[in-house]
C-alpha cells in the first residue's frame, strides 16, 4: 500500500484535445488502475468492441458548430446519443460519424448516386463502413471528372459488396490484379468512431431497409460489355486517389453545394490556366490555388474526352489518355471574369477547419493538403 495522495487524471486525445479530468484521492496504484479504466471507457488503447458499446465524445456545442459548418438542417433533428442509445442501425434514426462528412465527401442533401447504391444493395446508411462510403463518393467524383455521370453497373465492375466485421463495405473486385480506377487510397482515420450523432429519417430521401448481416451476399460483377465501356476505359487509364479532397474540389465536382457565390464558380489555376478536374484530382494532395471565375465561363474538358463515342457499346480501343504531367489544361482565363478573393463564408470556414497547413497569399487561398496517409493497395 502506498501513501494516500490527490491526483488529477487527464486523458489527451490523439488530435491534441484534452478530455475532462477527474480528481481522486487514493494511492498511486489506485490512480493508475482508474486511469486505465477511463482510458478503456473512451476508447484509447482499448480492445476491439462491438458497436453497441460505443459512446460519443461529441459535445452539444461541437454538434451545433458541425451542423452549421456543413449546413445540416434543423429539420433532420441532429442530436447527441442519450444513455443507452445504440450505434447499430435502426428504423427511427440515422447514425452519422463526423468523419463521414469531414473525410468521405458525403454531404447533405445526400448524393442521389450514393442513395441509389444503398437502395440497390438494400443496406441502411448507418450500416456502411466509412471507407465504403468514401469509395462510393470517389467513384462519383471520378466519373464527373471524365465528363460523365456515375452508374451502378459500372460501379459494380470495380467494387463488390462485402461484410467487414460489424459493417457492410465495398471492396475492390477480385482478382486483385483486376483493373482499378484508383491510384492510391487513404490508409486510415484514427479514432473516427469516437464522435457521432443521430439524425431522423428525413436525412434520407426515403426510408432504407436494415439489411441482415447474416444473409449471404451474392454480388458478381456484371459483364463489362453490359456497362459503359468508354467510361470504364477512361477511369482505368486515369486513376485518381481516394483521399480527403478540399471542399472546393467537391463543389467543382457537383458533390457539394457549400458555395455561397452564385455568380461565380470555383476553379484551380496554374500558370494562368484553369486546370481540368482530372488533373485537380490527381494533384489534390498538393498545394493548389483556388480562384473564383464567373459562372458564365464554362469549364473545358480535356480534349481526349470531347470525342467520346456516344454509345456505351462502341469501340473503346482508341480511347487513350496522356500521362499525368501531359494532361492538358483548359484554355487560359483572362483577368476579366476572374476574382482572386474567395473562400468566404462556409467554404472558408471548412478550409480553415480541414487543412492545417493553409495560408493566404496575395488574395489567393493556397492549400497545402499533405495530411493523408496512402498505401499502394486498396483498403481492406
Amino acid at each position: 500500500m502506498g501513501d494516500v495522495q490527490t491526483f488529477l487524471i487527464t486523458l489527451n486525445a490523439i488530435d491534441g484535445t484534452r478530455l475532462q479530468g477527474e480528481v481522486l484521492t487514493g494511492t498511486l496504484q489506485e490512480a493508475k488502475e482508474i486511469q486505465t479504466q477511463l482510458t478503456w471507457k473512451v476508447g484509447f488503447n482499448a480492445p476491439a468492441r462491438g458497436l453497441g458499446s460505443l459512446s460519443s465524445l461529441l459535445s452539444q456545442g461541437e454538434l451545433q458548430s458541425f451542423c452549421r459548418l456543413y449546413q445540416i438542417s434543423a429539420s433532420v433533428n441532429p442530436r447527441l446519443p442519450r444513455p443507452g442509445d445504440q450505434v447499430s442501425a435502426c428504423n427511427d434514426r440515422v447514425t452519422v460519424f463526423t468523419q463521414v462528412f469531414k473525410s468521405c465527401s458525403v454531404r447533405y442533401p445526400l448524393s442521389p448516386f450514393l442513395f441509389s447504391i444503398l437502395r440497390f444493395f438494400e443496406a441502411h446508411f448507418s450500416q456502411v463502413h466509412l471507407f465504403g462510403l468514401l469509395r462510393v463518393m470517389h467513384f462519383e467524383i471520378a466519373c464527373r471528372a471524365m465528363g460523365s455521370e456515375p452508374n451502378i453497373p459500372l460501379f459494380r465492375c470495380f467494387y463488390q459488396f462485402r461484410v467487414d466485421g460489424d459493417w457492410f463495405t465495398f471492396e475492390k473486385q477480385r482478382p486483385q490484379n483486376f483493373q482499378s480506377c484508383v491510384s492510391r487510397v487513404l490508409q486510415s482515420l484514427r479514432d473516427w468512431k469516437l464522435r457521432f450523432f443521430f439524425l431522423n429519417n428525413n436525412f434520407l430521401p426515403s426510408r432504407l431497409p436494415i439489411r441482415n448481416m447474416q444473409n449471404p451476399i451474392v454480388d458478381e460483377a456484371p459483364p463489362l460489355r453490359d456497362c459503359d465501356v468508354p467510361l470504364f476505359r477512361l477511369l482505368v487509364k486515369n486513376p485518381t486517389p481516394v483521399i480527403v479532397f478540399p471542399e472546393l474540389v467537391l463543389v467543382i465536382a457537383c458533390v457539394s453545394t457549400l458555395w455561397d457565390e452564385p455568380e461565380f464558380r470555383p476553379a484551380v489555376m496554374e500558370e494562368g490556366h484553369e486546370m481540368n478536374l482530372v488533373k485537380i484530382l490527381k494533384k489534390a494532395n498538393r498545394g493548389m490555388q483556388f480562384v473564383a471565375i464567373e459562372a458564365s465561363i464554362p469549364p473545358s474538358l480535356p480534349p481526349h474526352m470531347e470525342l467520346l463515342p456516344v454509345s456505351p457499346f462502341g469501340s473503346a480501343k482508341k480511347i487513350s489518355s496522356p500521362d499525368d504531367d501531359e494532361l492538358p489544361f483548359c484554355g487560359p482565363v483572362g483577368e476579366k471574369g476572374v476574382r482572386f478573393s474567395l473562400c468566404t463564408g462556409v467554404c472558408g470556414a471548412i478550409f480553415a477547419s480541414t487543412f492545417e497547413a493553409s495560408q493566404w497569399k496575395k488574395g489567393k487561398k493556397v492549400v497545402e493538403a499533405d495530411m493523408a496517409v496512402f498505401v499502394d493497395s486498396p483498403i481492406r
